[in-house]
């Protein structure tokens, strides 16, 4: 190769590649990073949704010590023998750490460009496969695998219909999920070792003394980089592979095919595939769609209000005097509206990871659950005029109806899981066994919640593209 066509011939390469990289940043960080975000949400709520069964049939036992153990890293559960007698507690201890794990993914792991490097991406990719949950075999070598996917069997050989229904749901969620988020993982990954490519070539190899001499996967090649990317400041471990990647598409014989089939990859965004049999979702029915998915939550909301209030009487009969007995037998005799019931909350705000407190009125929330809950049955039967004014409404309608409606379940989500850990952080031993819990629910909640956001960013990125080829005159149809 000639010298002085070389050196303009690299950075005619390097400006093209940057360009190439920079707007490649912006489909990761627009497309599909937040993509990846909902996907880990959804395998976060389907997990729970198993747990929740789980535990309720008597497979695993509860981690009585679960809000007490401290996340600050993406560390995997343990995965080592145990006892056969001892399965219900360690699986049970096991699968609770794994949801705190994700609990810490969802709130506390930045979903950037910036942040993701090598070793965040690989953690993430050991989260997901921590259990096999696409081929699930009582002959697994991996011990909690072969223990769960015993446990999975009797789940499916029992005669209960509903945990049966929510069982397999949340069973295909994981394995689906494990395999799509796996998939956006490698996109990711790709991309970071083409920016990671960059910056030795204009962090590093500029300070080699004559690179073109040097060949991939040549041990003392790669001796002579080494000291200088010590000697460069550039951030990341030193990683071989990479190197000899750079120097074969920047001297090596093929060089001109390596650097065309870089710059072809970066540009090339990963085809969707399409059902040639059926035309696109309307954006409308995308949001319609994300309603009737909100509006799934009717019967864990109808559910989540009979145990609340139960669970609150339990708490309110123990603690009552004579005297406010007396004053509530006087309110009914007169018929004067009762002493309002207000608790303080205490809850986690998710954008932040802090700790806040709320005064929440009980009976004002148990009214909401109700009327939230008629609300969404009549959307998911279709009936009422309420669904009536969604068929016929306009996108931007339908769009600020899903809005507010993610808002209040939310809320609801919220304040449900903050009532539930308050009613059985104040009550006695005799007391909890009475409790009934609303785990299911609250999963069910979170998982209509996720699901709908899907819904909702499905529309927000088709109505930017369409926005976008609207301006260049091209129709989308």
């Amino acid at each position: 190769m000639d010298n002085g066509a070389g050196m303009e011939g690299d950075g005619s390469f390097i400006a093209a590649l940057t360009e190439a990289i920079e707007q490649r940043h912006q489909y990761m960080e627009h497309t599909v990073l937040p993509k990846l975000k909902d996907r880990f949400r959804v395998f976060h709520a389907s997990l729970q949704s198993l747990i929740a069964v789980m535990v309720r049939k008597g497979l695993i036992q509860e981690d009585p010590y679960k809000t007490e153990q401290k996340i600050s890293g993406l560390d995997m559960p343990e995965d080592t023998e145990f006892p056969d007698g001892e399965r219900t507690v360690v699986v049970g201890i096991r699968l609770s750490n794994l949801d705190n794990v994700l609990e810490y993914t969802d709130n506390y792991v930045s979903f950037s460009v910036a942040s993701l490097h090598f070793a965040e991406l690989k953690k993430l990719a050991e989260l997901v496969r921590y259990i096999a949950w696409d081929d699930l075999k009582p002959n697994s070598p991996r011990p909690t695998t072969r223990v769960v996917s015993e446990l999975m069997s009797k789940l499916r050989m029992g005669a209960d219909s509903f945990a049966s229904g929510i069982f397999s749901s949340a069973l295909k969620q994981l394995a689906d999920g494990c395999q799509s988020i796996l998939a956006d993982l490698k996109t990711v990954r790709a991309f970071q070792r083409e920016r990671y490519k960059l910056d030795l070539r204009t962090m590093v190899m500029p300070n080699v003394p004559q690179p073109e001499t040097l060949k991939p996967g040549d041990a003392e090649s790669l001796g002579k980089v080494r000291p200088v990317f010590a000697a460069s400041g550039m951030p990341g471990p030193f990683i071989p592979e990479l190197v000899g990647e750079v120097l074969a598409e920047d001297h090596g014989p093929d060089s001109e095919k390596f650097r065309s089939a870089t710059l072809a990859r970066l540009r090339t965004q990963p085809a969707t595939k399409k059902k040639k049999t059926a035309p696109p979702v309307s954006l409308s029915q995308l949001l319609i769609d994300a309603i009737r998915a909100i509006a799934a939550a009717s019967r864990a909301l109808d559910e989540s209000l009979e145990r609340l209030r139960e669970n609150a009487a339990i708490l309110q009969t123990r603690k009552q005097s004579f005297g406010a007995r007396f004053r509530e037998w006087l309110d009914r005799l007169f018929k004067r509206s009762p002493e309002s019931h207000v608790y303080e909350l205490e809850f986690m705000d998710e954008g932040t990871g802090t700790r806040h407190r709320e005064s929440v009125d009980l009976d004002s929330f148990l009214e909401k659950l109700h009327k939230k809950s008629q609300t969404y049955g009549g959307i998911l039967s279709r009936s009422g005029s309420l669904w009536s004014k969604i068929e016929h409404a306009g996108e931007d309608q339908l769009y600020k109806f899903v809005n507010k409606e993610l808002g209040d379940l939310h809320l609801i989500h919220r304040r449900a899981l903050a009532f539930d850990s308050f009613f059985k952080s104040q009550s006695t031993s005799d007391e909890k066994r009475k409790l009934r819990g609303i785990k299911i629910e609250i999963t069910t909640m979170r998982n209509a919640i996720a699901k709908a956001s899907q819904l909702k960013h499905e529309y927000v990125s088709r109505k930017e593209e369409e926005d976008q080829l609207k301006k260049l005159g091209i129709s989308s149809q």
